[in-house]
């Protein structure tokens, strides 16, 4: 007795050392004061971690990396270059995999952090320079984050950056070149896709979508803009782009179906669009200084189009019920628009 229960013992000690041995970490550190912490809980996962810079002929200083996984099939890689950057990568459940990299040379003070929990998740970070932040949350099935934010320049304010995603097979994409830049992505669903772009300093890109199948773009260049959408429902399709200085757009689309696009060009313009219903389109261009348009369909396969070029231009459009449509098209400076219908068909396609 006392033999088969010896011979059991080594036989599950092998197999706890071989399932161990299913586990890769790689680290490599060059410099001083360097941390790095790996925990893998599980079989087949990986991770490679590495902490150098051009900082000086010893590499970088006081970097810190962290690595959870539990689960099997993870993958994590972590890359970090100057001093004093933190990244944190925690992976939960099967297949997902995380990429890191942050700081070039002198770059300082950068922080990293990407949590998933599920299956088949992809995030991608990448930052330059100094003060950037980037954080990731992603939890269900095959979702694709990727952030990349670059200051430009050295001893310079940061920007931040967060993807947060709920769901199966959303995709959202953040890029960020300047200086105190902010740009926020939630997503729950299915099939969601958001694309933020800022290009300048004290921009702010807000997208909000939940449901299946929506798409929402911004494009921001220049500075202090701001960009906001929110969408509940499904197949919902906003566009906004903006070109020059504090210009600011809201758009907010409550239903199926409907589509929203907005660009402004110049300085100051402010735009606004509030969609209920479904199959409502909605189109505003402005183009100039101190432009406003506020458009607002609550129904069915209502179309309001919006074109203003000058200065200090007002148009108002409000639909309700089914089926209308408007067009205004205002040049000049100091034009007024106000178009108000109601009723309309109905039987809504």
């Amino acid at each position: 007795m006392k033999i088969q229960k010896l011979t059991l013992l080594v036989l599950l000690m092998s197999t706890s050392l071989l399932i161990a041995q299913e586990n890769n970490s790689d680290v490599i550190s060059l410099g001083f004061l360097n941390k790095t912490v790996v925990t893998q809980v599980g079989t087949s996962n990986n991770s490679k971690v590495e902490q150098d810079g051009e900082m000086n002929v010893l590499g970088g200083e006081n970097n810190s990396s962290k690595v959870y996984q539990q689960g099997t099939y993870n993958n994590a890689l972590v890359n970090q270059r100057g001093s004093f950057n933190k990244a944190i990568t925690i992976e939960l459940g099967h297949h997902n995999y995380s990429n890191q990299s942050q700081g070039v040379g002198w770059a300082e003070n950068n922080f990293q952090l990407t949590f998933q929990n599920g299956d088949y998740n992809e995030s991608f970070q990448l930052q330059r320079w100094d003060y950037n932040k980037g954080i990731v949350y992603q939890h269900g099935f095959s979702n694709l984050a990727k952030q990349d934010q670059r200051t430009g320049v050295n001893a310079s304010q940061g920007s931040i950056a967060a993807i947060y995603q709920d769901g199966a097979v959303n995709d959202a994409f953040q890029k960020q070149f300047g200086k105190i830049n902010n740009a926020f992505a939630s997503q729950i669903g299915y099939s969601n896709f958001s694309n933020q772009d800022q290009l300048g300093d004290n921009n702010a890109e807000v997208v909000i979508q939940n449901g299946k199948h929506n798409s929402a773009i911004q494009t921001q260049e220049g500075d202090s803009n701001n960009a906001f959408e929110f969408q509940l429902g499904d197949s919902n399709d906003s566009e906004t782009t903006q070109l020059g200085n504090f210009n600011v757009s809201e758009t907010i689309e409550l239903g199926n179906n409907n589509i929203s696009y907005t660009n402004q060009e110049g300085n100051l313009n402010l735009s606004g669009t509030l969609q209920l219903g479904s199959g409502n389109n909605s189109s505003t261009l402005q183009i100039g200084e101190l432009n406003i348009s506020e458009t607002l369909q609550i129904g069915f396969d209502n179309s309001a189009l919006t074109s203003q070029n000058g200065l200090e231009n007002l148009s108002l459009t409000g639909q309700f019920g089914n089926t209308h449509s408007s067009i205004v098209n205002q040049a000049g400076n100091n034009n007024m628009s106000f178009v108000g219908q109601f009723g309309g068909s109905a039987n809504p396609n």
